[in-house]
């Protein structure tokens, strides 16, 4: 749940800095409970998608690749994702996309929201 805070951070930081939602393609991912999530954001033209679910390989039907196409389809120029580097073939299927891995700071609990903060922050100037 920790690349959903720090996902969710980032989300709210470029609303924060102009960017805005495009209508109708938010939605929610995988077990609602979990809440994760893909949207759309822009701001001057410029797309941005951000998807908070990266745990599944193709040919499964909610993969961090089938998201990536999606956007790509709908003009994104970046994107954010969460991307579970185990197994690594993740990461190879998302390889065409030429992916720049930010690793999420590991750090005890009481110091989560701090991290997340810095990481959101370091994220979003990556934008």
């Amino acid at each position: 749940m920790g690349s959903l805070k720090l996902l969710n951070i980032v989300y709210q930081i470029m609303l924060l800095f102009g960017y805005v939602q495009v209508p109708g393609h938010f939605r929610q991912l995988g077990n609602p409970d979990q809440k994760d999530f893909i949207d759309l954001l822009e701001k001057k033209g410029n797309r941005i998608g951000l998807v908070s679910l990266g745990d599944y390989a193709p040919p499964h039907k909610d993969s961090l690749l089938n998201h990536l196409t999606t956007l790509h389809s709908l003009g994104c120029n970046k994107a954010v994702c969460a991307c579970s580097i185990r197994p690594p073939k993740i990461a190879l299927s998302i390889s065409a996309f030429a992916p720049l891995f930010v690793n999420k700071t590991v750090c005890p609990e009481p110091e989560h929201r701090l991290r997340n903060g810095e990481d959101a922050e370091r994220i979003y100037k990556l934008i």
